[in-house]
Protein backbone atom coordinates (compact mmCIF):
# COMPACT_ATOMS: atom_id res chain seq x y z
CA UNK A 1 0.00 0.00 0.00
CA UNK A 2 3.04 2.44 0.84
CA UNK A 3 4.02 1.80 -2.74
CA UNK A 4 0.39 3.08 -4.24
CA UNK A 5 0.51 5.73 -1.70
CA UNK A 6 -2.13 4.65 0.30
CA UNK A 7 -2.18 5.51 3.98
CA UNK A 8 -2.98 2.69 6.07
CA UNK A 9 -4.45 1.83 9.66
CA UNK A 10 -5.65 -0.32 11.71
CA UNK A 11 -9.70 -1.74 11.48
CA UNK A 12 -11.93 -0.49 13.70
CA UNK A 13 -12.03 -3.54 15.62
CA UNK A 14 -8.86 -3.39 15.88
CA UNK A 15 -8.50 -0.20 17.16
CA UNK A 16 -11.23 -1.40 19.96
CA UNK A 17 -9.42 -4.02 21.17
CA UNK A 18 -6.10 -2.35 21.19
CA UNK A 19 -8.06 0.54 23.31
CA UNK A 20 -9.49 -2.13 25.56
CA UNK A 21 -12.99 -1.71 24.63
CA UNK A 22 -13.15 -4.81 23.04
CA UNK A 23 -12.08 -8.32 23.71
CA UNK A 24 -12.19 -10.19 19.99
CA UNK A 25 -9.58 -9.57 18.14
CA UNK A 26 -10.59 -9.85 14.26
CA UNK A 27 -9.03 -13.38 13.13
CA UNK A 28 -8.17 -12.15 8.91
CA UNK A 29 -6.35 -9.51 7.59
CA UNK A 30 -8.44 -6.44 7.70
CA UNK A 31 -6.99 -2.63 6.37
CA UNK A 32 -8.57 0.65 6.99
CA UNK A 33 -8.22 2.78 4.32
CA UNK A 34 -9.84 5.34 5.23
CA UNK A 35 -12.19 6.74 2.36
CA UNK A 36 -10.12 5.30 -0.35
CA UNK A 37 -11.89 2.27 -2.62
CA UNK A 38 -9.49 -0.04 -3.39
CA UNK A 39 -9.97 -2.69 -6.38
CA UNK A 40 -7.27 -4.68 -5.47
CA UNK A 41 -6.88 -8.14 -3.86
CA UNK A 42 -3.74 -9.35 -1.92
CA UNK A 43 -3.39 -12.22 -0.32
CA UNK A 44 -0.57 -13.77 1.73
CA UNK A 45 -0.19 -17.29 2.71
CA UNK A 46 -3.50 -18.16 1.45
CA UNK A 47 -5.40 -15.49 3.48
CA UNK A 48 -7.08 -13.25 1.64
CA UNK A 49 -6.33 -9.10 2.80
CA UNK A 50 -10.08 -7.54 3.98
CA UNK A 51 -10.35 -3.30 3.19
CA UNK A 52 -12.25 -1.39 5.51
CA UNK A 53 -13.74 1.97 4.99
CA UNK A 54 -13.92 4.41 7.32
Amino acid sequence: MKKLGIPVMPSRLTQDYNAGRGSQLPAGIVLNTGKRRIARRLSFNGQAVRYERA
